[in-house]
C-alpha cells in the first residue's frame, strides 16, 4: 500500500502548561489518532537546542509524525476528522496556531549502503 505521513506542528498555550500538554499528547491524543483505521505508528519530536548558525528557530517547538498505510489519503483524513468528534482535546494545546499536512510517499525509504 502507498505510505503517507501526517505531520503536525504544535505548541502548548504557555510554557507553564508544557508538562500538561505533553502528558495529554502522549497519553491521550496519540492513542486516539492511532485508533483511526489507516494510521499505524506515531512519534513526536521537540525542537533541538542544537541548530545551524544563522538559522532561525521554527515557530513550533513540537512536531508529531503519524505514519499511515492507505490507498485513499482523502478517506484517511475524512476518517480522522470524523473520529475527531470523539477525541479528547486539551486546552493546553494551542490549536489556533497548529499546522498540519498529509504527505504522500514518492520514493521508498533510502538507507546508506
Amino acid at each position: 500500500m502507498p505510505k503517507a505521513v501526517l505531520i503536525v506542528y504544535t505548541n502548548p498555550v504557555s510554557p507553564e502548561r508544557d508538562a500538561e500538554y505533553n502528558k495529554w499528547y502522549d497519553e491521550t491524543h496519540l492513542p486516539e489518532v492511532l485508533a483511526v483505521d489507516g494510521f499505524v505508528a506515531a512519534s513526536r519530536y521537540r525542537v533541538s537546542a542544537a541548530q545551524a548558525k544563522g538559522v532561525e528557530a521554527p515557530p513550533h517547538r513540537y512536531v508529531s509524525v503519524y505514519e499511515a498505510d492507505t490507498e485513499d489519503p482523502q478517506g484517511l483524513l475524512d476518517a480522522m476528522l470524523e473520529g475527531a468528534k470523539d477525541m479528547h482535546l486539551s486546552d493546553s494545546c494551542d490549536l489556533r496556531n497548529a499546522s498540519a499536512a498529509l504527505w504522500e510517499e514518492i520514493t521508498p525509504r533510502v538507507t546508506r549502503a
